[in-house]
């Protein structure tokens, strides 16, 4: 079956990155991470980031997701290079455009699967704005539980819940702001093979049925065949763009 998708060219950036350099002291040696990658996020695609260990794959994504600035270069939005903006703006601007989900959960275990994903609104508003909003939040984040196959375990906290059903929790959790991409950094890395397939169905069906954008950082072949589209970072560049066999 053929991809139907619109070709890259013909679709809106959502996100691009233009000339990024990144290096890290270790000790007395500098370490160059990223040396002038430049990339770009299509509207409602799945884009797989992959490299060996150590590529610089997380540190994009990082720079991508407004977490880390870049040493040089710009991460721009409809021509805005939010890479730049004060670290206050950056931070309003990463809670307004992007969801994160980690390989290792960072759920906060003396919370609920619902009060876990709450915990995402009531960071990004005021306590005046959330008091105001959190009968609506509380029913999309019941909304999204459901969705992602979780809502019967709505009071369990992380520890009573399975690896998949910790992922599914942080999925939700990233997804009640509505961002316009979610990032993913190896969101199936802490899984067996059988639930990671379960929580990658539920990615692409985000995307299917949502157009939610998705970036995923991964080092499994399994999880970059699915993608739309993948790029390989090696040392500190791309040099392989291409789009996944349909």
């Amino acid at each position: 079956m053929s991809d139907l998708r619109p070709s890259p060219e013909s679709r809106d950036v959502v996100l691009e990155a233009s000339g990024i350099d990144k290096s890290f002291v270790l000790g007395s040696q500098k370490i160059d991470v990223l040396k002038q990658a430049s990339m770009k996020v299509y509207r409602g695609e799945i884009l797989a980031i992959v490299g060996s260990s150590g590529s610089g794959k997380s540190t994009l994504l990082h720079i991508l997701g407004l977490l880390d600035p870049p040493d040089a270069g710009s991460v721009s939005r409809l021509g805005k290079d939010l890479a730049a903006l004060p670290r206050r703006e950056r931070a309003l601007a990463r809670n307004a455009y992007i969801g994160f989900v980690f390989q290792f959960y960072h759920l906060i275990p003396e919370l609920t699967a619902v009060q876990n994903v709450l915990i995402n609104p009531m960071i990004r508003q005021s306590f005046v704005t959330y008091l105001k909003t959190r009968r609506r939040q509380k029913a999309r984040a019941l909304e999204l539980l459901d969705y992602l196959k979780i809502g019967n375990r709505l009071q369990h906290r992380p520890p009573q819940l399975s690896g998949g059903e910790r992922q599914r929790v942080a999925i939700a959790r990233a997804l009640i702001g509505e961002p316009e991409i979610l990032l993913c950094d190896e969101p199936t890395g802490n899984l067996d093979r059988r639930t990671a397939n379960e929580i990658l169905d539920l990615i692409w069906r985000l995307n299917a049925e949502r157009q939610q954008t998705v970036v995923i950082v991964t080092h499994d072949d399994h999880v970059a065949e699915r993608a739309h589209r993948v790029v390989e970072l090696f040392d500190g560049q791309f040099r392989r763009v291409e789009t996944a066999p349909a």
